[in-house]
């Protein structure tokens, strides 16, 4: 059974597990709530330990599924038989690009969708010439241009910021609209910034 050992005002809990510990933080969301957890070994290091041990949390119904973020191929690859995260949460964008050589690949090759992180760049590529051109010529926003890059792939989910209803419209919209799925699927060469 795990041990709390630490619960800070902000809502981070910090477990202590058998093979492992847990960092886990309850994030409200709307009616429901989900937590994040971090698998850690005595040095702070991602721990191979841990998996099936997130593994016994599903079987016996305490939590749903679980994902990673950031975890690379080699370390996929370290995963134990039958320890199969549900995502990896990753930065890709139009300007970060890396997950498309290797980690794609693999994770389409494993079933594991991939979660993009800040699709629009913190927004710094809302401002980008050859994205607001793009968007201009597609009747579009450039935020929809670079969401609808990047779910070009059926699977990869996006995490946009939305602050405002206006915001979730206009992400709704890049994978609703016409030219979404059209953008999404074959991007114009120059819609790539650097």
């Amino acid at each position: 059974m795990p041990e709390v050992v630490q619960v800070s005002r902000l809502g981070a809990v910090r477990v202590r597990w058998p093979a492992c510990a847990f960092e886990v933080r309850q994030e409200p969301v709307g009616k429901g709530s989900t937590a994040r957890i971090a698998l850690l070994d005595g040095s702070g290091a991602p721990s191979q330990d841990g998996a099936p041990s997130v593994e016994s949390l599903v079987r016996e119904g305490a939590i749903g599924s679980w994902g990673v973020s950031n975890l690379d191929v080699e370390y996929l690859a370290d995963l134990p038989p039958g320890a199969v995260p549900q995502t990896d949460q990753v930065l890709y964008n139009l300007t970060r690009r890396g997950p498309e050589h290797r980690l794609l690949p693999r994770c389409r090759e494993l079933s594991i969708p991939v979660m993009a992180y800040s699709p629009v760049e913190q927004g710094r590529l809302l401002g980008h010439p050859a994205l607001r051109e793009v968007a201009a010529a597609h009747g579009a926003t450039p935020a929809q241009i670079a969401l609808a890059w990047v779910l070009r792939h059926e699977d990869v989910i996006a995490i946009p910021k939305a602050s405002s209803r206006g915001h979730v419209r206009e992400n709704r919209a890049a994978k609703e609209s016409p030219s979404g799925p059209r953008i999404g699927r074959r991007p114009p060469a120059d819609c790539v910034c650097a």
